[in-house]
């Protein structure tokens, strides 16, 4: 699996998301999600990798663009 854009974001709680890219989302297996050491739950963003992802958890994501 060749991805352009790859990103894991610590979300607290011993948790981690993996953002690859959306073209790819359909063929992360979970090898790559148990490749992530030191969290006890890695999930895979069904989204993929967005720019600018962890903006829309805020009060008002627009104004942060």
């Amino acid at each position: 699996l060749a991805a352009r854009d790859l990103r894991v974001r610590d979300l607290g709680d011993d948790v981690a998301r993996v953002e690859v890219d959306a073209a790819l989302v359909p063929q992360v297996g979970p090898e790559l999600l148990a490749a992530v050491p030191g969290f006890a739950r890695v999930e895979l963003d069904p989204r993929g990798f967005r720019s600018g992802a962890m903006n829309e958890l805020l009060p008002d994501p627009v104004r942060y663009r």
